[in-house]
Formats: structure tokens, sequence, C-alpha cells
């Protein structure tokens, strides 16, 4: 499955090979993507490399804290990515707001309820980029853990709002046209997977599932198509969400 990107998907697990004695070992590392798997080389006096690998901690917790985006990809400190346009989302398990006359309130966030505590609080710049885990962390969704209130507190909330003159019949898309195709929900839920198991994605398996999302326009309940769902589940191929990675900055 994919590794990294904040693309891991949920019930997968990191693993390391060693060559001992001729013979090839596997060892796991912690599970739920508590250590990921490290991998580098080091050069022998006959002019080959020898692998090696490694299980280390995987360093998520602190990167929605980082407020830019050079703190967000110092690699010395965090595993974090950099996602530029992932605009109208908060994460602080805000609540949807009502639409009214003249306006179509639509949104994306996770299907439990939370009050904003936890791991994550509110990390944005003046490019409304976010800080997310580049290897999300495994959630026990299946019991009472936190899982819930880790995955509520992302939400999307875009407004669209629609004018009219005095005399005019017919109302105009004034603001946030764009959060009403498919693909902003799209990028709300790359986050949203970022993460944690949250979201609309797969497991290991590649089974997709639409339980960890709830995408809302006006109150009713909107899915993704059969063709996004495809695209989602090949890791978010044909969409342009901007991961940033600490090679870029340096």
């Amino acid at each position: 499955g994919k590794v990294g990107g904040g693309l891991d998907t949920v019930g997968s697990r990191h693993f390391r090979r060693l060559c001992i004695d001729g013979e090839v070992i596997v060892e796991a590392c912690s599970d739920f993507r508590n250590e990921l798997c490290i991998s580098g080389s080091i050069p022998t006096t006959q002019g080959h490399d020898f692998s090696t690998a490694a299980c280390r901690v995987n360093r998520w917790r602190d990167c929605a804290f980082q407020n830019d985006r050079k703190s967000c990809l110092d690699g010395g400190r965090r595993d974090c990515i950099w996602e530029n346009n992932v605009t109208n989302v908060v994460l602080a398990g805000a609540d949807f707001t009502s639409g009214s006359s003249g306006s179509n309130s639509g949104g994306f966030s996770n299907p439990t309820s939370g009050d904003g505590g936890g791991f994550f609080s509110p990390s944005k710049d003046e490019v409304n980029g976010y800080c997310l885990p580049a290897v999300s962390p495994g959630l026990e969704f299946w019991e009472d853990s936190g899982a819930s209130s880790v995955c509520a507190q992302l939400v999307g909330n875009c407004p669209v709002t629609y004018t009219k003159g005095l005399l005019d019949d017919d109302w105009e898309e004034d603001l946030n046209t764009d959060c009403l195709p498919e693909d902003w929900a799209v990028i709300a839920n790359k986050a949203c997977v970022a993460i944690g198991d949250c979201g609309g994605y797969v497991n290991y398996v590649n089974d997709y599932t639409a339980d960890g999302y709830v995408w809302a326009n006006n109150g009713a309940r909107k899915y993704f198509s059969p063709n996004t769902q495809n695209k989602i589940k090949a890791g978010f191929t044909g969409y342009i969400i901007q991961t940033i990675t600490e090679e870029e900055i340096l």
C-alpha cells in the first residue's frame, strides 16, 4: 500500500528486512504506525553499498502545532508534510454554520462528536496551509480509545453566497463557488486521511469505506462518485494536492 505523504492505509504497519547469515528475516515495527521503517546505506571497501534498515518512533504528534512550513518540515525534529491548498478547513472540531436565504452552506467532517481537544489544534499560515503527519497514526477506531476525538477535529465549512440586484430575478454565485464541485471535498478528505484512520479511504487490502466522513450540502449528505472513489483508492491521483517536502525548502 501507500507509504508516507499522509497516505498510509488503515490497518497497515511498517516492517524491516534483515539479512543474517544468508537468511532474510522480517521484523515488524511497532503497531498502529507508532514506528516507521527508515533505510540507508553504508559504503564498503569493495565499492558496494551495504543497505541498512531500522524501525524508529513516528514523530507525528506535534505536526499540527507547527504554524509555518519551515518548522513543519524540520526532519530532524518531526515527520510531517505541509499541505498548501486545504482552504476553508479547520483542525479544531468546529460546527457547520447553517444556510440561510441567499446562501448555500456546504461542509465536510468526520461523523463523530468532539470538543476540539486532543492531539490537534489549528495550524496555518498566510498560504492557508496545514502541517499534517507524513505517516498518519493508526487509531483503534473500533474501541472507545479517543479515535473519534482525533478525527472529529477536522471540519471543512465553506458557505457559498449568492447575490442579486433589486430588479433581477435570478441569484448569481458570488463567494466560495469553488467549494461546490466535488474536488473541494476530496482535498478536505485528503487532510482527514492524513490525521489518522479517518475520512473516506481504503484499508491495507484496498477496501474502500465511506463511513469515516460526512460531506453535506444544506443538510443533505453527499458521497463521492465511483470514479472519484477509484482515484482516492489510487492515492488521490488526478487531484492537485500540493504536498511540500523538506527538500523543497532547503
